[in-house]
């Protein structure tokens, strides 16, 4: 059994270098048809469009395709399955599943979370698209300004600001209590006198 389970690792590791170069070689077939339809048609939309499907016709059958590589993942997995009467174990599992996912996973496009619905992100990427998120960011100095008691210095802007809308709104109100108190506007004022006492 353990020669099986050699044989099978041999597999799937030839396996996994073919998609990967397949894969390889189908990405830059399709820059390569994108230069070229460029050129010949000029600033068209559909320039992406058009050579993934000339690169779906022309890698059909191959390990680039992902459905016939799907296919020789489960013809794999159904080898070893007869030939051990066990499912593979969790290692291998996992690298045939990365053979599946090899365009999304080899993808260096700076793009792809903008340009995909459900982009594959690394743990760097995830931490980096963490730190860029403005919000996030902001809640969690929030939170460790209240762990610690401390305030941040506002900066010289931030007080002209605050000063500016102070004055504003203190000028107003002197403005309307000025005219309620010369009986400009309608209200009721009313003054309480203390009596003395005797």
């Amino acid at each position: 059994m353990y020669g099986y389970k050699q044989q099978f690792n041999d597999k799937v590791t030839e396996f996994t270098a073919a998609v990967l170069k397949d894969v390889k070689d189908r990405r830059e077939f399709i820059k390569a048809e994108e230069a070229r339809i460029g050129m010949a048609l000029g600033p068209v939309n559909e320039i992406e469009e058009i050579a993934e499907q000339i690169a779906s016709e022309k890698f059909a059958g191959t390990l680039a395709d992902r459905d016939y590589r799907k296919q020789q993942i489960d013809a794999l997995i159904e080898d070893h399955f007869t030939g051990t009467g066990a499912m593979p174990d969790d290692t291998q599992i996992e690298r045939l599943t990365d053979a599946l996912l090899c365009e999304e996973l080899t993808d260096s496009t700076p793009y792809k979370i903008a340009n995909t619905e459900y982009p594959i992100m690394n743990e760097r990427m995830f931490d980096e698209r963490a730190a860029k998120n403005a919000a996030a960011t902001a809640a969690v100095h929030e939170q460790e300004r209240k762990m610690t008691g401390s305030r941040r210095q506002r900066s010289p802007y931030e007080n002209a600001l605050s000063d500016r809308k102070a004055k504003a709104r203190n000028k107003e109100r002197r403005k309307r209590y000025n005219d309620f108190i010369s009986g400009k506007t309608p209200g009721v004022m009313t003054v309480k006198i203390a009596k003395e006492a005797e």
